[in-house]
């Protein structure tokens, strides 16, 4: 089952008097009214965009970034996560043609039903203009139907999240759940990974409905 799967010196001759000419006090110069500094910090927008995406969630871990790469996401590292369209198209050519600007990833873990670890994912991806942000939506879709490989897809609509998606597979070697939308220039995944035999619908969509709230 798979899916979705940074100075100077003077001298004077002996035997010679010389008066020096009177000291002129030198004559004031006028100055300039002295320009105010701006002191409003400058937050770099990887961070403002950090600052939209979902923190610490009830009954979840929350995983450091460096234990989990995740965190800011340039280019570069977004191309290498699109690892469905890795194997069949030219991830990083799908990012800069809808207009990628930067991205944010996190991680939670939790117990499934079974009392195994569950893994949870949010990608948070914003790009210049929301159609552009809308065409990677429909570009994570489409990699994620022509790139799964064993159980048999099977669709969702995610709740209180408008224009969402959802796709789930589940048998004996694992279950996943994806849900994906898109709001002005963001677009989302959530991913929420679990044990075999598991409908993970609910734990994506519920993912996906908190962070549409987060957003402007």
């Amino acid at each position: 089952m798979t899916l979705g799967a940074a100075c100077s010196s003077s001298g004077s001759s002996a035997g010679t008097t010389t008066t020096a000419p009177p000291a002129t006090a030198p004559r004031p110069r006028p100055t300039e009214p002295a320009t105010a500094k701006s002191t409003t910090p400058t937050t770099p927008p990887a961070l403002t965009l950090g600052a939209l995406i979902l923190g610490d969630i009830p009954g979840y871990t929350r995983q450091s970034n460096e234990l989990a790469d995740t965190g800011p996401t340039d280019l570069a590292k977004a191309t290498l996560d699109d690892v469905g369209c890795n194997l069949g198209c030219d991830a990083r050519a799908e990012l800069t043609s809808a207009g990628f600007v930067h991205g944010w990833q996190r991680q939670w873990t939790n117990l499934d039903a079974s009392g195994r670890e569950a893994q949870n994912f949010v990608f948070l991806y914003q790009f210049k203009t929301p159609t552009g942000a809308q065409r990677y939506a429909a570009h994570w879709r489409d990699t994620l139907l022509t790139t799964n490989q064993g159980a048999a897809v099977q669709e969702f609509t995610p709740a209180f999240v408008p224009g969402g998606s959802g796709l789930r597979v589940s048998d004996k070697s694992g279950s996943t759940g994806i849900a994906m939308f898109t709001k002005g220039p963001y677009a989302v995944k959530t991913q929420a990974t679990a044990g075999p035999e598991l409908d993970e619908s609910g734990p994506a969509g519920s993912l996906a409905a908190l962070q549409f709230g987060r957003l402007p």
